[in-house]
């Protein structure tokens, strides 16, 4: 008989395993208006790239435990050759002004974005994957990005750590 599957998206999983401190309710009231100058910027960014970048990439990868599989997949927003790395851009926008953003601005966002280093390094047989978190303005549009470059055994870790935390939950699920 054939385990059962439970599918989770990268960022549910990162939120759900990683949040902590207090929700910040960043331009409440204007969500729609907000997720639609989000949506343009990234698409504008993506362009701007050149040929090399390869935008809304879906990944997956899975990890059978005893009693079911995990599945987790998402969309990385762009893969591309950098410096001779394949670099996983994570975009994200923001309301706040850039002066305030910095490289540990957020870890859910490193997070996410080792994921999907993790997927493409597993995926290609990688030593190492550089990821950038590029953050942009939704007002001004300045960007400012910041980039590391992990080994596929830190991502690998990484990931193994953060699906095993989620397993002790899909045992709940099933």
């Amino acid at each position: 008989m054939d385990k059962p599957k439970i599918k989770i998206g990268v960022r549910n999983l990162v939120e759900f395993i990683l949040r902590q401190g207090d929700l910040i309710l960043e331009g409440f009231g204007m969500i729609g208006q907000r997720l639609q100058e989000g949506t343009r910027i990234h698409r504008k960014l993506q362009k701007e790239e050149g040929a090399e970048y390869k935008s809304e990439v879906r990944l997956s990868c899975q990890r059978e435990y005893d009693s079911f599989i995990l599945v987790v997949d998402g969309i990385a927003d762009g893969i591309f050759l950098w410096e001779g790395d394949v670099t996983i851009d994570e975009i994200k926008t923001v309301t706040i002004p850039m002066s305030l953003i910095h490289e540990d601005y957020n870890h859910l966002h490193w997070a996410q974005a080792k994921c999907y280093a993790y997927m493409v390094g597993l995926e290609q047989g990688l030593d190492r994957v550089r990821v950038r978190l590029t953050y942009c303005n939704v007002d001004t549009e300045e960007k400012k990005a910041f980039s590391k470059v992990y080994s596929f055994s830190e991502l690998e870790e990484f990931c193994r750590d953060l699906f095993d935390a989620y397993a002790f939950w899909g045992n709940f699920l099933l």
